[in-house]
């Protein structure tokens, strides 16, 4: 799984002899198909052969495309993209799968892209789902729509019956306490998991009995994390199904998210405020390391400017940096740079989609809350 700790060192990773940053989209179709992923890769490099301004990315990307070529082939099915980070003289050699589409690309730079593997980890938070019953839970860890079973904790409970030496009244308090005591083990194994592989958000599914259970005794640190419950029809659901159901409710919780987050902008984005929207105005507050959240929208590359030196970004043309004096040098997407450049700064980066992405579009596709 993909860890923002992971993003933050490719962050910062720099080499003179250029790094290559490849995006490939698989074909969902084409999933059996061990040409799939080298199909893909062919089209990207004409695509960027065609556009490429120097030799010298041109040269880098030679460098680097039978290694990438040589992994790609050695692949069986495998997610639906693939993300290589290549320089064989920086020691610099980096892949992830991932089980979401992203758009094929490829960028040659001094230091890796890594804006949109980032944008896609904050769209799935990694998402820990439990399933419980009186006797019998499941955790699951699942990040990028990928998921993975972390612990099963299984508790044998007495049944019901009607004979014996026990009043029903005291047959059923003991049932009780066995009940209490299993799902006190299965929210422990949760805790451990917590600790082990650490995760954002909680959804929660059995029979309303169960959860209501579950709810009481949760601890507060667990209890905030939260965001829904679903019911599970054990005789029938399989695994696939319930990750299904579990990945909806963080769809939804998602969106509930984002549109609460333009709320605050709007409100924000007076004289003043701590909200800025419009590329202009981000670039001039990430500059001054004021940005929080960035805030980004799934709108066309936008052109710019980045010093060569000091990383200074502008939507306008320079041949010299306003900041150092170095040479500027133009770039198809200065969107992309930001958001690496705010994750450097430690600010969190929004990736929106639905009503929120199309208020954003509409008021410059990029905005931010500010720290002070």
């Amino acid at each position: 799984m993909i860890s923002t700790k992971k993003l933050e060192e490719l962050a910062v990773l720099r080499h003179d002899a250029l790094i290559v940053s490849a995006y490939i989209r698989l074909d969902p179709k084409l999933a059996y198909d061990r040409r799939n992923a080298l199909t893909q890769l062919k089209g990207l490099v004409r695509r960027f052969e065609q556009s490429a301004r120097d030799k010298p990315r041109l040269e880098a990307l030679g460098r680097e495309r039978p290694r990438i070529e040589r992994y790609l082939q050695s692949l069986g099915p495998t997610g639906r993209s693939v993300v290589v980070f290549a320089c064989e003289p920086g020691n610099i050699w980096e892949t992830f799968h991932l089980d979401v589409l992203v758009p094929g690309r490829i960028d040659v730079e001094n230091k890796p892209s890594v804006a949109f593997l980032l944008r896609v980890v904050e769209q799935y938070p990694r998402l820990a789902v439990l399933v419980a019953q009186k006797d019998h839970g499941v955790i699951y860890t699942t990040e990028l729509r990928t998921g993975e079973e972390r612990a099963r904790v299984e508790t044998e409970v007495q049944g019901r019956h009607e004979q014996g030496g026990w009043s029903q009244s005291r047959f059923r308090r003991h049932i009780e306490y066995q009940v209490q005591t299993h799902l006190k083990e299965v929210i422990e194994s949760l805790e451990r998991v917590q600790r082990q592989s650490p995760f954002a958000r909680l959804a929660i599914g059995g029979t309303d009995d169960t959860i209501n259970d579950l709810l009481r005794i949760l601890p507060d640190e667990m209890s905030r994390k939260v965001i829904g419950t679903f019911a599970v029809d054990f005789k029938h659901m399989s695994e696939d199904g319930i990750l299904e159901r579990a990945h909806a409710i963080n769809e939804e919780f998602e969106r509930r998210k984002e549109q609460e987050l333009v709320e605050r902008l709007d409100e924000e984005k007076h004289p003043g405020g701590r909200g800025v929207v419009g590329l202009d105005q981000t670039l001039r507050r990430l500059s001054e390391h004021r940005i929080d959240r960035l805030i980004v929208t799934d709108q066309p590359d936008l052109a710019g400017t980045v010093c060569t030196k000091c990383g200074h970004l502008d939507t306008r043309p320079f041949d010299h940096c306003p900041v150092c004096r170095a040479p500027g040098r133009q770039v198809d997407n200065i969107v992309d740079l930001a958001m690496e450049q705010a994750l450097i700064d430690g600010a969190k980066i929004e990736a929106l989609e639905g009503e929120p992405n199309e208020w954003l579009r509409r008021h410059g596709g990029v905005g931010a809350i500010l720290r002070y």
